[in-house]
């Protein structure tokens, strides 16, 4: 394969102008709806929230730079005001479908139309500004496809889908590290087709994968492997009936080692596609089982830990009785045991179609596309709600001036300007205010991170354990934390 590329930066072609056409607000007094995008369609499938407080999307767009899908990053601030938009593509096709952080600025992965009209994995590297400082094709000589990244212990996990190795389609992963270098490759494979949407480290150190299994063109089964940290498989599990059935995301329990799995079932009874979760033990059987039924289809895309070790999920929903007219962003709360708390719709009279979102400060950030607001087929589609996960009490204006503390605040605890405070909800750690530099150490002695303080916080990308911090060189270990 190729890994010659070709980045085409566009900084919005008269700014002012494409930001005011492109950018929406809910005509309601509730959450915060901002689109991206112009003529033709484009939409967003990752956002990440970076040490800097500002809000990193990765997509698609056919609207900009000539004709069909390009790979789409746009950065903003906490308040949404635009610092930069990158679009990608070697060829005639690319898409980001998740971003993390690391320590060059942005890695991205996706897929990517190659000369030979396969597929490839792309893994791009971002800087913090936005410019490409490199790009790899992983996988094989046929059709392979990037779903997700996550940061693990030593390095990334990657997952998604090829048909390059066997005769069918094969679930993939790789580990690489910050270079992008691949250390481990593996595929699942077995007499049916199978495909990763989703992996990450669990609590106790093993990795966790969730996707489906095709058994033929009209039955899968949601799918759950749990492999050591060098991919070979510990155990794997199926669930579901007769009809599709997909698992979209998997998440570890915090306070113990037992796991969370998301995804749909087909429900033989309403011939409909149900939005299911379940809590799994330590051996991947069910806990406990949470189904949403409607007239319509409904599917869990995506969760995180809110607060007080709640479930907070995002999905799909196509029923009128639950929200706007078309499909609609969906939004539950429930306790680690299965005590429903709330659950709240978005969107408009038109499709709305949710892909991926994630906690920060005091709010959570949904992203998609939406076929009801904005100016295209599909434009990108950003939501911010409360912290809650609903929008009670919440004005479409409160944003707006450059004064607002919504996404400075921090839940449970401000910190104090003399002392530390870890936030283990957002994994940021402040410092004191007179700080000039720091190091952090694990109970080895090893140093794992130092640096001079730039900005009060950073974000702590290390696996769970005891870690000393030391500050403005003092002989001293100042503090201890707890990274679960």
């Amino acid at each position: 394969m190729t890994t010659s590329s070709k980045i085409l930066k566009n900084i919005f072609f008269c700014v002012a102008m494409f930001y005011c056409t492109a950018m929406s607000f809910s005509q309601s007094d509730s959450s915060m709806y901002v689109t991206l995008g112009g003529v033709f369609e484009d939409g967003f499938n990752a956002v990440l929230f970076d040490t800097d407080s500002n809000l990193v999307f990765g997509g698609y767009t056919s609207s900009q730079n000539g004709n069909g899908n390009k790979g789409y990053l746009v950065k903003t601030d906490s308040l949404m005001n635009l610092l930069w938009s990158v679009t990608y593509s070697e060829y005639s096709d690319a898409s980001f479908e998740d971003i993390v952080p690391n320590g060059e600025g942005y890695l991205a992965i996706g897929k990517l139309l190659n000369p030979s009209t396969s597929y490839d994995i792309l893994l791009a590297q971002f800087s913090e500004d936005g410019e490409l400082l490199w790009d790899k094709h992983l996988g094989g000589d046929n059709w392979d496809f990037g779903n997700s990244i996550s940061p693990i212990s030593g390095g990334f996990l990657i997952t998604g889908e090829t048909y390059s190795y066997s005769e069918n389609a094969d679930a993939y992963a790789a580990k690489i590290d910050e270079n992008g270098t691949v250390l481990w490759e593996k595929t699942f494979s077995s007499e049916f087709n199978e495909l990763f949407n989703d992996g990450r480290e669990s609590g106790n150190g093993l990795l966790m994968f969730g996707g489906e299994k095709k058994l033929d063109n009209e039955n899968s089964e949601q799918w759950f492997v749990l492999t050591d940290n060098e991919g070979e498989v510990i155990l794997e599990r199926s669930y579901g009936t007769e009809g599709t059935n997909i698992l979209h995301a998997v998440l570890a329990d915090p306070i113990d080692e037992t796991y969370f799995i998301l995804g749909e079932i087909y429900n033989t009874n309403t011939e409909s596609t149900n939005a299911t979760m379940a809590r799994l033990d330590d051996m991947g059987d069910v806990m406990w089982l949470d189904t949403i039924a409607s007239s319509g289809t409904t599917k869990w895309l995506n969760a995180e830990i809110g607060r007080s070790n709640e479930l907070v999920c995002t999905g799909s929903i196509l029923d009128a009785g639950f929200g706007n007219q078309g499909n609609d962003f969906f939004i539950k709360r429930i306790t680690r045991t299965n005590t429903f708390v709330n659950q709240t719709t978005f969107g408009t009279n038109n499709d709305d179609y949710p892909e991926h979102f994630i906690r920060i400060a005091n709010a959570y950030i949904a992203v998609g596309r939406t076929d009801g607001l904005g100016q295209g087929q599909f434009d990108a589609f950003i939501i911010r709600t409360r912290n809650n996960g609903s929008d009670e009490n919440f004005s479409t204006t409160e944003n707006l001036g450059t004064t607002s503390d919504f996404f400075q605040r921090i839940e449970e605890n401000t910190a104090p300007d003399s002392d530390f405070y870890y936030s283990d909800i957002t994994n940021e750690l402040y410092f004191p205010a007179d700080t000039r530099t720091y190091s952090i150490y694990n109970l080895l002695g090893s140093k794992v991170l130092n640096s001079t303080v730039n900005a009060r916080k950073i974000y702590l990308n290390l696996k769970p354990g005891v870690y000393l911090v030391q500050v403005n060189d003092s002989k001293i270990s100042n503090k201890k934390i707890l990274l679960r």
